[in-house]
């Protein structure tokens, strides 16, 4: 469970899709906000995410070189230490693709900084709070044949920092624009919705010794025989 529980984060979501309208079939049903950080509390989003993110990140990640014969293993290239040991001095490799695929499940994006020497090659891979990164499409520069991509992150208080897409891994889910992936949880937010509040009723409702409150009324004066058998049923 290394790297789930140390961040719960986001991306920004354009609003395309019917979901992301906020209409539909996933308008709330019981009045409750669903995000990442309150999904996770449900036991099947946990146990989910656990799962998938755990099993996928001790899979093998090696670098191969294709050639024409087939691929051949080469531990000696620069990226194979970062991608097969450790990505960063505070992780290892396991749990850096764990934290990864955990924001891709929950929020639909994974982002990473790219550290680089002096020379430009990778150095180290940071992931960062997808809750705190927005994309924008760069548009400031009108000779460049295409638009690139900035990626904002909110590294502090009212600290932004812009980086270009160049210095960014970013791993989108399923999309609706291209930029950003579709988070599972906004997606599926109602069955996640539901389940909470059928845990905090049973949790309520135990709490109270399985004891539903509330008064029996009549239209008449009951009978002392009539009271108790009344009783005795609603008991029973």
């Amino acid at each position: 469970m290394s790297g789930i529980m140390r961040w719960l984060s986001g991306g920004e979501k354009r609003a395309l899709w019917p979901w992301q309208l906020g209409v539909g079939m996933n308008d709330s049903v019981t009045g409750r906000t669903v995000t990442p950080e309150s999904a996770i509390a449900s036991t099947a989003v946990w146990a989910s995410v656990r799962v998938i993110s755990e099993s996928l990140a001790t899979l093998p990640l090696n670098v191969y070189e294709r050639m024409d014969r087939g691929r051949e293993l080469r531990r000696g290239h620069p990226l194979y230490p970062i991608l097969h040991d450790a990505p960063n001095p505070k992780q290892t490799a396991v749990e850096f693709r764990e934290q990864q695929l955990a924001a891709l499940l929950l929020w639909g994006n994974a982002y990473a900084l790219i550290e680089r020497w002096p020379s430009g090659r990778v150095r180290w891979l940071w992931p960062m709070r997808p809750d705190r990164v927005t994309v924008r499409t760069d548009v400031t520069d009108e000779r460049a044949p295409l638009p690139g991509l900035v990626y904002q992150y909110q590294s502090g208080f009212a600290n932004t920092v812009n980086y270009p897409a160049t210095e960014i891994l970013h791993v989108r889910g399923l999309s609706s624009d291209g930029l950003v992936g579709l988070s599972p949880i906004t997606v599926h937010r109602q069955a996640v919705e539901v389940e909470q509040a059928e845990r905090e009723f049973a949790g309520r409702f135990f709490g109270n010794n399985a004891r539903p409150g509330g008064i029996l009324k009549t239209q008449g004066r009951l009978s002392a025989d009539a009271a108790t058998r009344l009783k005795a049923s609603w008991e029973n």
